[in-house]
């Protein structure tokens, strides 16, 4: 049986005639109230959650499968784009007695994490963390982050640590780079970007080790 995975703008299956993007596509999703409350009690911008909920569905609807270093990149330069500041963090998170490597971002020392949704780990899957709260479960995230395993970092990962960001930006498999990527959310967002001028101010830019 082969399914075919609907597009934003394709009409939704449950028959309402709308676009995916517009009706079931949304239910999938954490609502918007949810994110604007979090975001209000952490006195950020809703401009913040309108990116978080941009990037979860960009995830979901690219199928961004074990993109952790990618998606939190993406959210480190949208956030600092509209004012706040993230730091960008690399290092050993934990489920139960499962470590694997990851990235995401912190804001005044909370967790941003859109891509624990979509991991390469068997049983990992956590849904999506907006200021050290799950969004669906309204609690504390079950992931532990900044933890040490006994075998530490992989080698792929120790590389990127050293990796310049712009670098890790310009040479993503895309034409673009993500680039193009953090474009697509800003413009989904309605956030001003030209990359050609933006990427320049992220020179420089290093990975936490955390």
């Amino acid at each position: 049986m082969i399914t075919l995975r609907l597009g934003r703008n394709d009409i939704c299956h449950c028959g309402s005639e709308k676009k995916y993007k517009n009706c079931c596509l949304n239910k999938k999703v954490s609502s918007k109230e949810t994110i604007d409350k979090i975001s209000n009690d952490n006195n950020i911008p809703i401009k913040a959650g309108e990116i978080f909920i941009n990037t979860m569905k960009f995830v979901e609807d690219n199928d961004w499968k074990g993109a952790c270093h990618a998606t939190a990149s993406i959210l480190y330069v949208l956030m600092k784009e509209i004012g706040l500041n993230p730091v960008l963090y690399i290092g050993e998170v934990k489920l139960g007695d499962k470590y694997f490597d990851h990235s995401w971002i912190e804001i005044s020392g909370k967790i941003i994490d859109v891509a624990a949704m979509n991991t390469l780990i068997p049983g990992c899957n956590q849904n999506p963390i907006y200021f050290n709260c799950d969004i669906k479960t309204m609690k504390e995230p079950n992931l532990v982050y900044g933890v040490h395993s006994p075998t530490g970092l992989d080698f792929q990962t120790k590389q990127l640590i050293n990796t310049e960001f712009i670098r890790f930006m310009d040479d993503a498999p895309f034409e673009d780079g993500l680039w193009q990527f953090v474009e697509t959310i800003a413009d989904n967002s309605d956030i001003d970007i030209v990359t050609d001028i933006v990427k320049f101010k992220y020179r420089g830019t290093k990975r936490n080790l955390k």
